[in-house]
């Protein structure tokens, strides 16, 4: 069931956005890809120990799953001169992506050896993913499937996530490749990259 109080471990989940934040290329590092990684470190975690490291709660949105109290600890951040936050053109007719540059590192300790893990494990699967294919692989999730829109993901249906993350990579690529071809997500990426093939080439004509 999902539980209304909040846990939230501030310091944590400041700490966890910059290590992020640090290790994330700045070109890649906007919320749409910040959002997924932390509910992957988060659910994740919560599947193997019975609780999520930042103790925040995320909502259905269109996009894929979005923390709730980000804003806060991202504000908190700013306040403390730890973190610059910048807006970058990306295309005509996107919005302005908004990157994350920290003005310091992380304060690791605060971890513990099982949460650190779970940070890893989450970062080795997911962390080379460009932020908007991570997002049509969260749209894959029952727990996101399961969950009407504007409601909060149950951290129950963390056990029925589609890939175990402590597998090591080459025992895993072929169940990571069966999931992206069974989920359409395969296709949804090749019929995404031809529209904006498509799209670059008629803006070519154009100019030229």
């Amino acid at each position: 069931m999902i539980k209304e109080d909040y846990n939230l471990d501030l310091e944590k989940y400041k700490n966890l956005i910059l290590y992020l934040a640090n290790i994330i290329p700045i070109t890649d590092n906007g919320k749409k890809k910040m959002f997924k990684l932390l509910f992957y470190i988060d659910f994740y975690h919560y599947q193997k120990y019975g609780n999520s490291i930042t103790g925040d709660k995320y909502i259905k949105l269109p996009l894929g799953p979005a923390p709730k109290k980000f804003e806060l600890a991202v504000d908190k951040l700013q306040k403390e001169k730890k973190l610059f936050i910048s807006k970058q053109l990306i295309g005509r007719g996107y919005k302005p992506r908004t990157l994350f540059k920290p003005t310091v590192k992380p304060d690791l300790s605060i971890f513990t050896e099982e949460e650190k893990n779970t940070i890893n494990n989450v970062l080795k699967k997911f962390g080379k993913i460009d932020g908007k294919y991570l997002s049509i692989l969260t749209h894959s999730e029952i727990a996101y499937k399961k969950t009407d829109y504007k409601k909060e993901i149950d951290y129950d249906l963390s056990f029925l996530l589609n890939l175990d993350i402590e597998k090591e990579e080459d025992e895993d690529e072929d169940e990571f490749l069966n999931i992206l071809i069974e989920k359409g997500i395969l296709k949804k990426v090749i019929d995404n990259l031809r529209e904006k093939y498509a799209k670059n080439n008629k803006t070519k004509d154009i100019d030229n």
